[in-house]
């Protein structure tokens, strides 16, 4: 009924209608649940076609519009009548209107469609043929031709890999004729559409690729275009011949011909963007290229090698010629064209090679700053960009290496002075865009000099312009500046300079604004009031930076009273105001915070304070003011004063309740300001309040939230400590007997099972109880719940760690009698708690007195229990640890019995070992040195990690004798041993800090690390295990031999076939990877190295193993993700250039559908990455370009629409809730941490 409506109203002759029903058309055909029977099909097919003809042209558009669903719900008899009438269309001479349409209709239907779908492949064999007979007609206007062409390319871009070869035989002899037509028009189009011939024959065999080869040279005008396509969608296939095209590139770039001077530098970029390996060769023959074209202004006679002095009055000379005329400009003059190519390409280069940033600031960056004064905006602002990359790439690896760039920042400092007068010069002008990215040029200066060498004499270039762009044009005028600014002025513009006075606040000494307070605190100050809520909120931000600048050191403070008094005026009245937008509430308060921590001495307290309290009260300012509040209680000089004392005797209460009836995110930061007044200033706290805290978090103790319990345990600690037994109240025997039930949970880990340990000590050592009847009551709910081994351990031991009594045994005489009865007990868990215990008392304490003690322990490692040989273990080898001489000597004499218990003496010994000093134990290494390397040899798989663990320790103890052992052993036949010497290797790089060490291993590393080749699948996953935890512990060692064990490390990321074994499970079969380990720990190693060592890596062969992981097993898919985000991060060019292949791939992973009978686990591994997938392309969505990456636009639009659009859209959230705590203080830069949940 709703299609026969549509229909009857399509056929209307009024407009109004018709457009209506196309609309309402085209909102069914979004719908995937929308299907069409074949008749109403074919009716609303021919409908849509007529009215792509209709007079109305709004009619005409929305038909167009609807083309591409249409096309996409359309059977095969439909889709061809489509084509055929938007193709005679096309080709029709009578309405010029018409044919645009019906042009855009099948550019519509081409886009439409997903490549890889057999709509896709009908489509192009259907639509192919038709567009080259009509590009054979030489009767058809020109106009025509440009738009089959177009099309002919658009479809080669989406479904090349299935055009028939005959078909691109066709193509071939059809187009390359036009190459030498007379409309520059169509030869630009024809170059393109070879340019898609080439990159699709490319991909087949060697035979047509070397027939495509010769055809390139053949077209010997048009390879710059050739290569600029084929680089951006096969670089891999291209760099083959880089050797060949990329010396005819620099030879025609420069010919006379200004525009084959354009194209043969977007070719060069596009080269350093996308196939920056192929490049390195040819590196300075393209930056001497680009150095002198970026000067090519035939047009224009400007002197500039070193003008500095008089620069300032051609600037006002250029700028009255400016208000003449309005600006400079010649339509016949393309030379800018040509500098602007220039410039892009050095950016390039600066973005893909940061290995020579030395020599890019000895050659490219001086022409950058002599070209500040490009007179074409278009250019200038690339050229500005091109050292903005530069600066980028500066800070990212100076941070990463400070010793091995700080040539490379003294470089840099040695321009500043240039830099800055020819910077300042042009943000004087009128142009807006160029004063928004000079603003961003200065950011990262600052940054990337970490405040150095920009001083006073440079900031005072750019103070008035600060000033200018932050202030009113009322201002403006009364200070009767010489500029103004431009009525089309943005919020960007403010916001990006605020930025960068907090660039210089943070990382610039006082001196360099010390001389220019007045006109910044003037300027931000007003900046607050600002009607945009970003740009007031930006300025609060920069307030409290000033602040935080000024009193940094408090014998200069009060000459600078008059400033902070200013503008902590102008942050309390934004504090105080409730109706402005949040975030302005939320920064003025944690400003007011700031001023009070650093200037409390110099304002009014009590009225920063009140407003404070106040703040609490507020919903939406309750959980920063609280966080201000605590900030003030950690303070030194604040908070010792009396007005702070008051407000903690008076206002504490406000805070204490917050805890019963705030929300979770409030409950937290008042816990947290909570513990901090008390342990900071118990006299001031109200003893009235003890008990409504103990009454409040009682209900928190439990496992419901396990981010609040720690910090209720901790609360209730810090008031046992302080708080007199009269005024805890009764709630708090009930939280002791919740907690230790809470013991049995095994949610119960890390810092809320430490909070309980921390309880537990702060009640013994207040004496609430004693030692004998906690241990009582943990062992009594071990007997009544079975309660995790780890958890009563660590609460013993925390509780050991917390009271404030002697460490000598003597002190732990009663408790350790119980836990040796304990230890004997008929119930396991008592066993293993017990003797968890004693370990953890032992590891520090001399038990020697009591006898027999290793005896016993011995005897239960025959214990029929595995649970209780374990506990066994640890304890022997604790004790072990607290009196070596006596029991270390006989734990190996057991160990070389070699009987049954040998893994268990041998976890001992590696528990002594680790808790011992290993210089502490080098007296005794001779007596078990030769008995580890005769355990390694042994076929025990399960006891090859801790003898390994307890060699590397040992080499540690003596590095100058056991590595050359270490590295003899390397060449024996056995691969076990092998094994153990690389693990060994490993654990020596989280033990050893000596630089002894360090310059005795360095000679060998590449040695130990090159059994990533070895023939033992073992070995090898171990060698690359190694490299990861080198590269993340000893960065230093592994820099320098990368180039060397890279390649080896590229090999393990490949799937082998040979490894894969295919298991016959009766009615099915099942393939096991042995190679899979092998591969995750590479791309875990990569992963690392892309931390600790990126400068060193070759990111476009680093990105060609990352981008195949993408479609590898899920363990290796979400690794993948996981550096695509890093790298994201450190080089955004190298990752955008890769965004269509890695959006084919991702499109793949969340198309995927799994067959009806999948199992459970099935379904929850293929939603895990499937979440994966859409984080990632979350993470990515910055870098979108429709332009440049157009697959993965079209795949974030698709996915929006989608069925997925809701995870995404959550998944969009928390990638931008990252960004913003990456980002912290706004600032740019911050490292990410490798998250694997």
């Amino acid at each position: 009924h709703g299609c026969r409506r549509l229909y009857r109203q399509m056929r209307s002759h009024d407009a109004d209608l018709r457009f209506m029903a196309l609309n309402d058309l085209l909102a069914e055909l979004q719908k995937s649940t929308w299907t069409l029977d074949e008749s109403t099909e074919e009716n609303l097919v021919n409908e849509v076609l007529r009215l792509v003809r209709d007079s109305n042209a709004e009619v005409q558009n929305l038909a167009v519009q609807c083309v591409g669903p249409l096309a996409r719900k359309a059977k095969e008899a439909r889709l061809n009548d489509m084509i055929e009438q938007l193709c005679a269309l096309v080709a029709q001479k009578e309405s010029e209107s018409q044919r645009e349409v019906a042009g855009l209709g099948l550019k519509m239907l081409v886009v439409e469609i997903p490549p890889g779908t057999d709509e896709g492949i009908k489509l192009c064999h259907q639509l192919v043929p038709k567009l080259l007979l009509q590009l054979s007609d030489s009767a058809l206007s020109n106009e025509s031709h440009m738009d089959q062409l177009d099309l002919l390319a658009e479809c080669l871009s989406r479904f090349g890999h299935v055009v028939q070869p005959a078909q691109l035989a066709d193509a071939q002899r059809v187009v390359l004729p036009m190459l030498d037509h007379t409309r520059p028009a169509i030869r630009k189009r024809a170059t393109v559409v070879i340019g898609m011939l080439v990159f699709i024959l490319l991909q087949m065999t060697v035979h047509v690729a070397i027939t495509c080869n010769a055809m390139m040279h053949k077209l010997i005008h048009n390879t710059c275009t050739l290569s600029f396509i084929v680089s951006r969608n096969n670089p891999q296939k291209l760099s083959k011949y880089m050797d060949d095209i990329l010396p005819l590139v620099l030879k025609h770039a420069q010919a006379d011909d200004e525009d084959l001077r354009e194209q043969c530098l977007q070719t060069l970029e596009a080269f350093a963007l996308r196939c920056p390996a192929a490049v390195r060769p040819h590196l300075e023959s393209v930056v001497s290229l680009s150095v002198e074209q970026i000067t090519y202004d035939p047009n224009y006679a400007d002197d500039d090698e070193d003008e500095d002095d008089a620069m300032e009055e051609e600037e006002e000379e250029e700028e009255e010629e400016e208000e003449d005329d309005d600006g400079y400009s010649d339509d016949d003059d393309t030379s800018w064209k040509v500098r602007r190519g220039a410039a892009k390409t050095l950016a390039a280069l600066a973005a893909t090679r940061p290995e020579y940033l030395g020599y890019f600031y000895e050659t490219i960056a001086p022409v950058l700053i002599t070209r500040f004064t490009e007179r074409e905006e278009a250019v200038r602002l690339e050229i500005l960009q091109a050292f903005i990359v530069l600066l980028q790439q500066t800070h990212i690896h100076m941070r990463s290496n400070p010793t091995v760039y700080a040539q490379v920042v003294a470089q840099l400092s040695q321009l500043v002075p240039r830099l800055s007068r020819r910077l300042a010069a042009q943000m004087k002008g009128k142009s807006v865009a160029t004063r928004h990215v000079g603003f961003t040029l200065l950011a990262e200066l600052v940054r990337a000099l970490c405040g150095q060498n920009f001083g006073e004499e440079q900031f005072s270039l750019f103070v008035d312009t600060l000033a200018a762009t932050l202030s009113s044009k009322e201002d403006q005028r009364q200070q009767g500046l010489s500029y103004r600014l431009a009525s089309g002025s943005t919020s960007v513009l403010k916001i990006e300079a605020i930025l960068f006075l907090r660039h210089l606040l943070h990382y610039a000494s006082l001196s360099v604004i010390a001389n220019h307070l007045d006109k910044l605190v003037a300027a931000l100050c007003e900046a607050t009031d600002d009607r945009f809520y970003k740009i007031s909120a930006e300025a609060l931000r920069a307030c409290a930076d000033l602040v935080t600048a000024v009193t940094a050191d408090s014998a200069t403070a009060d000459a600078y009273a008059a400033h902070l008094e200013r503008v902590y005026a102008a942050i309390l009245r934004h504090a105080r105001t409730v109706d402005t937008d949040q975030e302005v509430r939320e920064r003025s308060v944690a400003a007011l915070g700031v001023v009070c921590v650093r200037a409390g001495d110099r304002i009014d307290l009590n009225e920063a304070l009140e407003v404070l309290f106040d703040r609490c009260g507020n919903e939406g300012t309750q959980v920063v003011a609280l966080h201000a509040l605590r900030s003030i209680a950690l303070g030194d000089s604040t908070a010792s004063t009396v007005a702070f004392k008051s407000a903690i005797a008076n206002k504490t209460p406000i805070v204490v309740r917050l805890v019963r009836v705030g929300r979770r995110a409030v409950k937290i930061a008042a816990l947290e300001c909570i513990i901090v007044f008390i342990t900071r200033h118990a006299a001031d706290f109200p003893h009235d309040s003890y008990t409504d805290i103990t009454r409040d978090c009682r209900p928190l103790v439990s496992e419901n939230d396990l981010q609040l319990l720690p910090l209720a345990l901790n609360c209730v600690a810090a008031v046992v400590r302080v708080a007199p037994s009269e005024n805890v109240g009764s709630d708090l025997n009930r939280i002791s007997t919740s907690g230790i039930v809470l013991l049995s949970s095994p949610l119960v880990q890390g810092a809320a099972l430490e909070s309980l340990a921390n309880f537990y000590a702060a009640m013994v050592q207040v004496g609430a109880t004693n030692l004998s009847s906690l241990s009582n009551k943990l062992f009594d709910q071990a007997r009544k719940l079975s309660i995790q081994l780890a958890a009563s351990e660590t609460a013993v031991e925390g509780t050991k760690k917390q009271v404030n009594c002697p460490a000598p045994h003597h002190s732990w005489e009663a408790p350790t009698n119980d836990l040796a009865c304990f230890a004997t007990d008929n119930a396991k868990e008592l066993r293993c708690v017990a003797l968890q215990a004693l370990g953890e008392i032992g590891r520090s304490s001399d038990l020697s007195g009591f006898a027999d003690i290793d005896t016993n322990l011995l005897a239960l490692l025959s214990d029929p229990l595995d649970d209780v040989r374990s506990a066994a273990s640890f304890a022997l080898g604790n004790v072990a640890a607290g009196n070596v001489q006596q029991y270390l000597p006989r734990l190996v004499c057991e160990i070389k019995k070699g009987d049954s218990r040998r893994y268990l003496l041998l976890n001992s010994l590696k528990e002594t070992n680790t808790v011992v000093d290993t210089m502490h134990t080098h007296t005794h290494t001779h007596t078990h040195r030769s008995l580890l390397f005769e355990e390694s040899d042994t076929d025990e798989e399960i006891s090859k990690n801790v003898v390994a663990e307890c060699i590397g320790r040992l080499t540690l103890s003596n590095p100058a004798k056991f590595l050359p052992e270490l590295q003899a052993r390397l060449r024996s036949s056995s691969a076990r041993t092998r094994a153990a010497v690389i693990a060994a290797v490993k654990f020596t790089f989280t033990g050893a800090q000596s630089r002894e060490y360090d310059d005795l291993l360095r000679p060998l590393l590449v040695e130990f690390l090159s059994l990533m080749k070895d023939g033992d699948l073992t070995v090898r996953r171990l060698s690359l295990t190694t490299l990861n935890t080198a590269a993340h512990n000893k960065p230093h060692l592994v820099r320098d031999v990368l180039d060397q064990l890279l390649p080896l490390l590229y090999e393990d990321t490949i799937i082998r076939t040979e490894l894969i074994r295919v298991i016959d499970m009766g009615p099915f079969k099942h393939k096991v990877d042995d190679g899979l380990d092998i591969r995750k720990a590479a791309y875990e190693c990569m992963y690392t190295l892309l931390d600790t060592c990126a400068d060193r890596i070759e990111l476009s062969t680093f990105l060609d193993r990352v981008v195949p992981a993408l479609k590898d097993q899920q363990e290796i898919c979400i690794l993948a993700y996981l550096t695509l985000a890093r790298l994201m991060h450190i080089s955004p060019t190298s990752v955008t250039q890769r965004l269509d292949d890695v959006a084919e791939l991702l499109r793949a992973t969340l198309s995927h559908k799994l067959k009806d009978n999948a199992v459970k686990q099935e379904v929850e591994r293929h939603r895990e990455l499937v979440l994966a997938a859409l984080r990632a392309l979350a993470t990515l969505a910055p870098l979108s370009d429709p332009t440049a990456t157009p697959k993965f636009d079209a795949l974030l639009r698709d996915t929006r629409a989608g069925p997925l659009a809701e995870d995404f859209r959550s998944a969009i959230a928390a990638s931008e809730s990252r960004e913003q705590q990456r980002l912290g203080t706004g600032m740019r830069g911050a490292s990410d941490d490798m998250d694997l949940s």
